[in-house]
């Protein structure tokens, strides 16, 4: 648009190779004087040929209408290069067509004149809509940061939640850990209590000369030692269950000998039990 602006506006034109048959701007206006003043009041009634000068814009509709109508197609494309386009269509070949440019671009600017004025029409015709739908994309906007905020809260106390949670998992797991530390530790203590007791039981069977219980209680005694062999305090009870064993031994022969001597058949039977 703007070098065709130039081309109709340059004060003068010397003929070259590239336009022959080209005459001066001036001689050309002066030959085409009546003839483009015609095609110009044809078009617009109320031009008046000045340097610069554009032609008052109509306010009428209809008018405006027809001149939006009459816009080609193809600018209303977004990769379309108008002014590429004016200057193959409209300069042609030649450059002899000066009236027909000039029209041209009276027409042109008619037209963009039309097309601002009803952009203009439309941006103050759809404005209240796009106050409307401004407060609600801000309104929405104030939702979505407040949404925002309220789910990292949540989230914030979830993570707490979740922290405490495995807090207090972690934590009655170690007390179950420890609770049954203990069970075993009290089993292991009323095991050693039962080995000392047994110690004096052995004691009082031997008195009374029960021999089979006594070796009975005996052997029991040290199967279950075994299994506590690893504390230190089963040590002393070892030896004593030890002890005891060599002095059933040795009683079962004074009782054997004294058997030999002075026969007794309850003496005898206890013998014979104990060595069952």
């Amino acid at each position: 648009m703007e070098r065709i602006r130039r081309l109709v506006s340059y004060p003068k034109s010397t003929p070259t190779n590239d336009c022959p048959n080209a005459v001066s701007l001036a001689q050309f206006q002066t030959n085409n004087t009546a003839d483009e003043s015609k095609l110009l009041t044809d078009l617009y009634p109320n031009f008046v040929e000045k340097p610069g000068y554009s032609p008052s814009f109509s306010r009428d509709p209809h008018v405006n209408q027809e001149v939006l109508r009459s816009v080609e197609q193809d600018y209303f494309s977004m990769t379309f290069d108008s002014g590429k386009f004016e200057i193959e269509n409209s300069a042609g070949p030649t450059c002899r067509e000066l009236a027909k440019l000039k029209l041209r671009l009276l027409l042109l600017d008619k037209q963009n004149k039309a097309v601002s004025r009803r952009v203009s029409e439309l941006v103050l015709e759809k404005h209240p809509l796009y106050e409307t739908e401004l407060k609600g994309v801000l309104s929405l906007q104030a939702d979505n940061w407040e949404t925002l905020g309220i789910c990292q809260r949540i989230r914030q106390s979830l993570n707490l939640s979740a922290n405490v949670l495995v807090l207090s998992r972690l934590t009655v797991l170690r007390n179950f850990r420890r609770r049954l530390r203990l069970q075993r530790t009290l089993q292991v203590l009323r095991q050693i209590r039962s080995l000392q007791n047994t110690v004096h039981h052995l004691e009082s069977l031997l008195r009374r000369g029960d021999f089979h219980a006594a070796i009975e209680l005996h052997r029991e005694s040290l199967v279950l030692l075994e299994d506590y062999r690893q504390y230190r305090c089963i040590d002393p009870i070892h030896v004593k269950l030890k002890a005891f064993g060599l002095r059933i031994d040795d009683l079962l022969d004074e009782e054997l000998q004294k058997s030999c001597e002075h026969f007794s058949e309850a003496s005898y039977t206890t013998v014979q039990r104990a060595f069952e």
